[in-house]
């Protein structure tokens, strides 16, 4: 749920930098609009791994069962 904070949080960031030209102000805010984009991503990929080793781990119980 981070990431979507440090999105927002990071654009806004990046639009204050351009519109007073303060360049450091807005590359900060891309880099913490990238930081949330890491975060969701990585939190993606638990999700899809830890949905995998469920699958798995209900193929074994059912071969297990099934013999």
């Amino acid at each position: 749920m981070g990431e979507m904070k440090d999105k927002v949080q990071g654009k806004a960031r990046e639009v204050k930098g351009s519109v007073t030209g303060d360049t450091g102000e807005e590359l900060k805010g891309k880099a913490q609009q990238a930081k949330g984009n890491v975060e969701g991503a990585m939190n993606d990929a638990d999700a899809q791994a830890r949905a995998d080793a469920d699958r798995a781990k209900a193929d074994v119980n059912t071969r297990r069962a099934n013999p």
